[in-house]
């Protein structure tokens, strides 16, 4: 990244100014970044600046009073003189007709639109102007190929990044000298890093956390797993970052409450996968239409245009990415927006999850067909396990259940497929009773797996119990009584029981 970024303000420009913009999420290290590039660059003579001019980019009161102050400070304005836009004309045309080489770092331009940067800054001289902004859409300031969207840390370098910063290994490394570790601590480190997504303020907040209290990755690692609110309410600012993850967020969260959809978009996308979200999960309205925490704004997502809008509500702040048809988000914002959630609203946003991937399955006899299947599968799983996290134990969720294990064992994925059709099984036997037919269809499921997966004798009780529920619901001559019938008589001859 910092050789792209040399790279682009490093090019020819004359007396047009070169800009370039840094794009992502709020703690993916923008600022970081823009920061190390500066240091670099001032500690080499060649390419060291003669000025470099920090500008809050915030708000346009601060941005205007950086510039006013620059123009004092390089003597185009008297400090005594109090007419600020006179200062900041002044800034201006110092910059655009000094000999100087100068760079102006305008620094969380998230609120900012474009054009209003452009009316504060020079557009001539020779200098660069560096911005860090949530928002990625700099294309008509800066060019599309002078945005620089940063991303999370590769997990090679989020193992390197824990090891060096936890202080947990002695070592002095330099160049791609990994320093000394055992595989069992690197492994630790790793799950770790998986677990925070690769993240780098969580990464940070997360070794200055263990360096306080003297606390492994494995330890920290099983405390946050179980007490993730309670670790994240007692953490404070790494030295680096101002913020910690759930504050540097906030303005984001609430920012987009004043955009129709946008909340409702993102509620419904923390109870799927993170990655590859069909844009097609939210086309049919059903759904929508049915829930009473949707507002009657958001019911017109199933509107392509309404949804397009909540969509770039969301870009503005680098929480989703948009790529073709799907959506993609980091698994730590769909953490931290489910854990600002009430209870009961956290369980009806996972209720709604359900309902709409619900809607996209197919028949079940066209399963072979189904080509989705491979992207919607993930959403199933997550899906299921966010429901069963927030204690829902519906029909509904049974069914998603059933699907989800049913489309695993298609796949041959038995022991992915196993824990979801039992889940199913013992939500319909507590919710509907151990004689229901639906019960009888999950021991099905159940059974037909385990004969799938070999283990002849564990299927038999299950497969033996569906026939006896659905002789006794449904009658001796119900095809459903005539698949488990079927399904027995298979399992006995795979065991060699032909007598029976």
């Amino acid at each position: 990244m910092l050789a792209r970024l040399g790279a682009q303000l490093g090019r020819a420009q004359g007396t047009v100014v070169v800009s370039q913009a840094i794009t992502g999420l709020g703690g993916v290290g923008k600022t970081q970044l823009a920061m190390e590039y500066i240091y670099r660059q001032q500690a080499d003579p060649q390419t060291a600046y003669d000025l470099v001019w920090w500008l809050r980019a915030d708000t346009v009161v601060n941005l205007a009073a950086d510039m006013a102050a620059l123009a004092v400070a390089v003597g185009a304005m008297s400090a005594e003189n109090p007419d600020q836009q006179a200062a900041l004309n002044a800034a201006r045309r110092w910059l655009a007709q000094t000999d100087k080489r100068w760079l102006l770092l305008a620094d969380n331009a998230d609120d900012l639109p474009p054009r209003a940067l452009n009316h504060y800054l020079p557009t001539g001289g020779k200098g660069h102007i560096l911005i860090t902004s949530r928002n990625p859409n700099w294309g008509g300031l800066v060019g599309q190929d002078a945005i620089l969207p940063l991303d999370t840390f590769t997990r090679a370098e989020a193992i390197r990044f824990l090891q060096v910063r936890s202080r947990q290994f002695i070592a002095i490394f330099e160049g791609d000298k990994s320093p000394p570790t055992n595989r069992e601590e690197e492994a630790e480190i790793g799950k770790l890093a998986e677990l925070l997504g690769d993240f780098p303020l969580a990464l940070e907040q997360a070794a200055a956390f263990m360096e306080a209290r003297q606390m492994g990755c494995a330890a920290y690692r099983r405390l946050y797993e179980t007490k993730r609110q309670e670790v994240w309410r007692r953490a404070t600012p790494p030295d680096r970052y101002h913020a910690t993850i759930t504050t540097t967020w906030q303005m984001a969260f609430e920012q987009i409450q004043k955009r129709p959809g946008a909340v409702e978009l993102l509620n419904l996308c923390c109870f799927l996968a993170p990655e590859n979200i069909p844009l097609a999960l939210f086309e049919t309205s059903d759904f929508f239409e049915k829930s009473d925490v949707f507002t009657a704004s958001a019911v017109s997502l199933a509107d392509p245009l309404a949804l397009a809008d909540a969509v770039a509500a969301l870009r503005r702040y680098s929480l989703v990415a948009r790529e073709g048809e799907s959506l993609r988000l980091h698994r730590l914002v769909q953490t931290v927006a489910r854990d600002r959630m009430p209870p009961e609203l956290a369980r009806q946003w996972a209720e709604i999850a359900i309902e709409a991937i619900i809607q996209v399955l197919p028949d079940w006899t066209r399963l072979h067909e189904w080509e989705d299947g491979p992207v919607i599968v993930a959403h199933m799983v997550a899906a299921a396990d966010l429901a069963t996290e927030q204690g829902i134990e519906t029909e509904r969720l049974a069914f998603l259940c059933n699907w989800t294990g049913f489309y695993l064992k298609f796949r041959a994925e038995y022991e992915k497929a196993r824990p979801y059709l039992e889940r199913a099984l013992a939500i319909h036997e507590k919710a509907l009773g151990p004689d229901h037919p639906d019960t009888a269809t999950s021991l099905n499921n159940l059974g037909y797996l385990l004969r799938a997966m070999g283990d002849l004798a564990a299927a038999r009780p299950y497969l033996e119990r569906a026939l006896a529920i659905h002789e006794k619901a449904l009658g001796p001559d119900h095809p459903h009584t005539a698949t488990s019938l079927n399904n027995l008589a298979l399992l006995l001859r795979a065991m060699g029981d032909l007598a029976a």
